[in-house]
């Protein structure tokens, strides 16, 4: 089974991956081939990046592996009140490493894996070739998104019947994927059958476990973005309320030392690459970014026994605390920077929504699908009528 397992004595995760090979496995790769890894929007896995994985530009030219992150799609975890962003970074720099995965682009959707991916490349500058960030988030989540989201968190996760999780739902589609995407009922009712089957009242640890590493994120400071120094692409929608586009435009600003280009989708809000008419004008931006990448040759350096050292390092640096380097290297856990007021705070949240969880509501049928249509497969991106298109191309910096 496509896996990768990172076990230590304070933490357990088993990460799920696929890829764009026939047999979905990281060893059919062509080695003559740039890899790039996918990581998909928060409420979502990598179920939902066919629009992405299927593009013909890129997997026609690209190895292409796209990870479930924790608390989404097939991943399995153990829930932590330490884990953060710099965590899911480790597990990322972790699982390329025992994937012999050495080099590679990384494709980053949405607040929390814009987040993730950024760290990446501060931790990992060897492994990370390029940025491409669809949708930069702020420092951290504006008001109206933070209230927004714990009032679904509570109103969902305690649902006792079926209209009251469809109040939930609604609630949630208004605030992420249903304003500016134009997605018609049968697409809404796929994200939100998607939603019922990953995410239950009866598994609502893992609602809280996004809740706790979206809206309880650390920002980075200016003189940790300062550090990264690869080529970055900053996909944007115009009419993202979310996350508004001043964001985008200061994010640019403050990685200094990288060679940003800031693309601005018309029309378009959030969660770009589900909509089948933003989504090809994404991947058709990303293949032009890519082709102006100067050339590097394949890097198929064998596994190294202190990457994680050096990594470890580069937090302490980062965060100003030279004793993280005393940490264990080989777990992920080692790589968190949450405060201890904060870890206490989500582990009572966990504790808090443990509670009843077993007996908490099911939408699912007796077969183990959600009473709404449920989904048979990724949504492809549509070969004509996009209805967005670039408005502005800033300059390369």
């Amino acid at each position: 089974m496509p896996h990768v397992d990172l076990v230590s004595g304070d933490d357990y995760v088993s990460i799920w991956y696929t890829t764009n090979t026939r047999y979905n496995s990281v060893s059919t790769f062509d080695p003559t081939r740039p890899t790039v890894i996918l990581l998909h929007p928060f409420s979502f896995d990598s179920s939902w990046l066919g629009n992405i994985l299927g593009d013909p530009g890129l997997d026609g030219a690209y190895n292409m592996i796209a990870f479930d992150l924790r608390y989404s799609g097939k991943t399995r975890e153990r829930p932590n009140g330490k884990l953060d962003c710099w965590v899911q970074a480790a597990d990322l720099g972790f699982a390329c490493e025992m994937l012999h995965v050495f080099q590679a682009h990384v494709w980053a959707e949405e607040a929390l894996s814009v987040n993730i991916a950024l760290r990446f490349a501060m931790l990992f500058p060897d492994m990370c070739l390029s940025l491409a960030l669809v949708t930069a988030s702020p420092p951290a989540e504006l008001q109206n998104v933070s209230l927004a989201m714990n009032q679904f968190v509570r109103l969902w996760c305690f649902a006792d019947d079926l209209s009251a999780l469809d109040r939930a739902a609604s609630k949630f589609l208004e605030l992420t994927v249903h304003v500016g995407l134009g997605l018609g009922v049968d697409e809404i009712d796929e994200v939100v059958a998607h939603w019922q089957t990953q995410y239950p009242p009866f598994r609502r640890a893992r609602v809280v476990g996004i809740r706790n590493l979206i809206l309880n994120r650390v920002p980075l400071t200016k003189s940790q973005l300062a550090t990264i120094c690869q080529p970055v692409l900053i996909l944007h929608g115009e009419n993202n309320t979310m996350h508004p586009l001043e964001h985008a435009q200061q994010l640019k600003e403050e990685l200094v030392n990288s060679k940003v280009t800031l693309s601005v989708i018309e029309g378009a809000a959030g969660f770009m690459s589900i909509s089948p008419s933003c989504a090809p004008i994404l991947s058709q931006n990303y293949v032009n970014f890519l082709d102006n990448l100067l050339p590097h040759s394949n890097h198929t350096d064998s596994m190294e026994s202190d990457r994680m050292n050096r990594a470890l390092a580069r937090l302490g640096e980062l965060a100003g605390d030279p004793g993280i380097i005393k940490r264990d290297p080989s777990s992920p856990m080692s790589f968190s920077l949450v405060p201890p007021d904060v870890e206490r705070e989500q582990t009572e949240a966990f504790n808090l929504f443990f509670r009843g969880m077993n007996k908490a509501l099911s939408p699912l049928r007796p077969d183990g699908r959600p009473e709404h249509k449920p989904r048979q497969q990724p949504m492809r991106a549509a070969v004509h009528g996009y209805g967005n298109k670039i408005v502005a191309l800033d300059d390369e910096r």
